[in-house]
């Protein structure tokens, strides 16, 4: 049905891409968890700005465009599932396939 349309269409390179964009921002908290002390005295707004132009900075812009594309792919599928049921059909066709191969 819906989920399973969304699983066929966007799962996969959203998830792969955003396994990508969550590594890019372990690596910056890695890089600079050590700032925690020079970062007590900022404002919450000041925090945000500086830590998050640091991820921003870090976080490859291809991996960010792929994961919007996949969860807009899957979004798209499961509006297609609701409004239409052969859409709805062929999806659970199409996974019935799968897990008969």
């Amino acid at each position: 049905t819906a989920v399973e349309a969304f699983r066929l269409v966007g799962k996969d390179p959203m998830v792969k891409a955003w396994l990508k964009i969550v590594d890019d921002v372990k690596a910056v908290i890695e890089l600079y968890g050590n700032e925690k002390e020079k970062q007590k005295g900022l404002s919450a707004e000041e925090w945000m700005k500086r830590n998050g132009s640091m991820v921003l900075a870090t976080v490859n812009p291809d991996d960010c465009r792929a994961a919007m594309i996949g969860f807009y792919a899957g979004v798209t599928a499961i509006l297609a599932c609701l409004r239409n049921h052969f859409a709805q059909v062929v999806a659970l066709g199409a996974s019935v396939g799968e897990v008969i191969e």
